[in-house]
């Protein structure tokens, strides 16, 4: 029987036609930059597991004399949105050429840092060279609201020597100032104090403990940020309430009712975690809330007592979510666990596949609402595992920057990230050409926003 080789020849001929037209697609930038290379590693989604974030670092300096990244230090604010983290202030007295700067304070960071989250890169927004910079520099309190980061409080070195009871409003995403100066406020201030901590709650920033270095307080105060007047609303009577004991290197978080305090401490001693108080910001007072603990542990099941924690607050469908990490409790202890907290149920759970690389403190962390927490600098203490009655062991300050899930966010989060995982490249491209390959609006203006000052 005689073969005919004319469709054969036909079909691969068509299928030379696909390839061809294939690798056209894939001649061009988009569909070039997500091809894979063999050595590529498949994108997997991985929750509730601590990974390092390695960031650019380039040789030289450049303004003036800052680095490419942020010094290790201690005692600093982040805070984040979905494009960006920002790092302000902070300490490191290991740091010789940062016993003065200008006739100011010692071994503090004047400055505030951008870190993009996209291209993975450092970028200096403000510097010692702006004129009226904080000199106060060392466990402020920091937010930002949408393109507005505001600091508040802080002191210098010596600690306690020099503190603030200032509110500075920074714009990272406008140009560049000279100066800068302290928001004019009227009306009952807190103390200059550090250590406090600050929510904002409809058109009030509240302010809550902190210390002056000597005394410690759990008082509440408020700015109405419209007519810029302060308020005292409650100071803590404990001799006389069950008002909480005065701190500070606290944490707070919030619901539409509530302000919860989470630890914190004084020179001597830190507060449970177990027993929580809760502000109402109706009522103007304070209550306690006990939570519950972890009973897939041993018992008591609760973190233990500690300041110096990080701690970040997001949304699900369960209601809020509070995570803490780290921490320490004097000399006793130094921790390198990481809990989950429900506010609805005050419920704590151990997080268990996920750990520090080592106790930390004195670090902080942040995230912009969607679940993925960021992890920068402190104390890291090293030589605890041959050392189980911390009598000898060795502390250092980092400037390592760890990421972790902490929720399941939406579907479209996690496709956004297998989306960058392959198309690494992707922060290089215009808004509009992101907007023609088809890459929504949502998360093609996260890129554009972090590029503005890069």
């Amino acid at each position: 029987m005689k073969y005919s080789w004319s469709p054969i020849i036909l079909i691969l001929r068509k299928i030379a036609k696909l390839c061809e037209y294939w690798n056209s697609l894939m001649s061009k930038s988009f569909f070039s930059s997500i091809r894979r290379k063999e050595s590529d590693k498949m994108y997997t989604f991985r929750p509730y597991e601590l990974v390092k974030v390695n960031y650019k670092c380039y040789k030289g300096i450049f303004n003036k004399g800052i680095n490419s990244y942020p010094r290790p230090r201690s005692g600093h604010r982040i805070v984040c949105n979905d494009s960006d983290l920002y790092c302000f202030g902070g300490f490191n007295p290991n740091i010789s050429d940062r016993a003065r700067v200008g006739g100011r304070t010692l071994y503090l960071f004047q400055e505030l840092w951008k870190f993009d989250l996209f291209t993975k890169k450092w970028n200096i927004v403000y510097s010692p060279t702006i004129e009226g910079m904080p000199e106060e520099l060392a466990s402020n309190a920091v937010i930002l609201r949408n393109n507005m980061l505001l600091v508040f409080g802080g002191t210098g070195y010596p600690f306690g020597s020099s503190c603030s009871n200032k509110c500075f409003l920074f714009w990272p995403y406008n140009k560049r100032p000279k100066t800068i100066s302290p928001l004019e406020t009227t009306g009952e201030g807190p103390l200059p104090q550090y250590g406090q901590a600050v929510t904002l709650h409809n058109d009030y920033l509240y302010v809550v403990g902190g210390t002056t270095g000597f005394e410690y307080s759990c008082d509440v105060y408020r700015l109405h940020l419209v007519t810029k007047v302060w308020e005292c609303i409650s100071i803590c009577r404990e001799d006389i309430r069950e008002d909480p004991k005065g701190r500070y290197r606290h944490e707070i978080v919030t619901d539409d009712a509530n302000i919860y305090v989470l630890g914190g401490g004084n020179a001597d001693t830190a507060y449970s975690l177990e027993h929580i108080p809760v502000f109402s910001f109706e009522l103007q007072q304070w209550t306690v809330m006990h939570s519950k603990p972890d009973a897939s542990l041993s018992p008591p099941g609760y973190p233990e007592p500690r300041k110096c924690h990080s701690c970040v607050q997001y949304d699900t469908d369960n209601g809020i979510e509070v995570v803490i990490a780290g921490g320490f409790f004097e000399d006793l202890a130094f921790f390198d666990d990481i809990w989950k907290l429900n506010l609805s149920t005050l419920q704590w759970t151990l997080l268990k596949t996920a750990r520090l690389p080592y106790p930390l403190y004195f670090h902080d962390a942040a995230t912009s609402g969607n679940g993925q927490m960021y992890i920068f600098g402190g104390v890291e203490v090293k030589g605890l595992e041959d050392d189980p009655d911390n009598e000898v062991y060795e502390s250092e300050r980092t400037n390592e920057v760890y990421s972790m899930w902490t929720t399941i966010p939406k579907l479209s989060e996690i496709s956004w990230q297998a989306v960058l995982h392959y198309n690494p490249k992707l922060p290089t491209y215009s808004l509009t050409e992101m907007l023609e390959m088809g890459i929504s609006m949502k998360f093609a203006s996260r890129i554009s926003r972090s590029t503005r000052l890069a």
